[in-house]
């Protein structure tokens, strides 16, 4: 009897292991399933995810390195409150850009530099002591307007600001052009400018005048001295503008003493050609 009891039971434990047997598996297959799809979503999302960060990105692309507007295609309409505080800022960067020529995409620098002699020509052609005035004034008015740029932009000496570029080029142009006394002979106040403009041309003063330009650009990339010295320790507008301020004036002083050493030669070799 004992081993007929026993027999029965294992029996209805092996009828009860194959009962359990499909619910566990239809368990585990509902877990996997589910699984799957929470996997798929996770790897959706993940995608998702990824997407929208490509286009915040993109968006982000349209913003403006000097502004800290969202995208136009995104930022509300402006309305005129928003356009009258703008205002002051982009007349602010007309004027530190020199006419966005320090936006140029390659040697802003040499760019706002090439911009400036052309602007300070005509004021040279009237008088050499007139740009120099203008040049000490718009260094001044520069200093001002670069330390309030630097406070909205909260970044130093941006490369595309070539204001300091044009005072030093100015100061460069009217001390050399005010030391060369041959330059102001050749000048008739009463003639036609494009008349004077030849003469000039024809005279070989425009040499003068470049010579002036590339010995700043020089001082100003080099920075030899007291140059470089102010560059990297005066901070603010007023650090942004003296090294140029002091580059002119040294390319001035270099460009007379050059134009000096020309003449002794040029002078030199005729006398030994007579």
């Amino acid at each position: 009897m004992p081993n007929n009891a026993q027999a029965l039971e294992s029996s209805f434990d092996k009828n009860a292991k194959s009962v359990s047997e499909p619910e566990d598996s239809t368990e585990n297959k509902v877990q996997n399933v589910s699984c799957s799809q929470a996997a798929r979503r996770q790897d959706l999302g993940d995608k998702n995810g990824a997407l929208q960060e490509q286009t915040w990105a993109h968006t982000r692309a349209y913003v403006t390195a000097d502004s800290p507007q969202q995208s136009p295609f995104l930022a509300p309409k402006p309305t005129p409150e928003t356009k009258k505080a703008q205002s002051p800022q982009t007349l602010r960067v007309v004027f530190l850009s020199v006419l966005y020529s320090g936006r140029s995409p390659k040697a802003p620098g040499t760019a706002g530099s090439a911009l400036s002699v052309l602007l300070g020509l005509p004021i040279l052609l009237y008088s050499a002591q007139t740009l120099f005035l203008l040049a000490c004034l718009l260094g001044i008015i520069a200093v001002r307007e670069i330390d309030k740029w630097e406070a909205y932009s909260k970044k130093h000496d941006e490369k595309w600001i070539v204001i300091d570029e044009l005072v030093g080029v100015w100061l460069a142009m009217s001390i050399l052009s005010y030391g060369n006394p041959s330059l102001w002979l050749t000048i008739d106040k009463s003639a036609d400018i494009w008349l004077t403009m030849s003469t000039l041309w024809h005279e070989g003063h425009f040499a003068h005048i470049m010579l002036a330009f590339v010995l700043f650009r020089v001082f100003d990339i080099w920075k030899p001295s007291i140059i470089g010295r102010i560059d990297r320790k005066l901070k603010g507008g007023l650090g942004v503008v003296l090294d140029d301020v002091v580059a002119g004036i040294v390319a001035g002083a270099a460009g007379i003493l050059v134009l000096f050493a020309y003449d002794v030669a040029a002078g030199i070799i005729s006398a030994r050609a007579y």
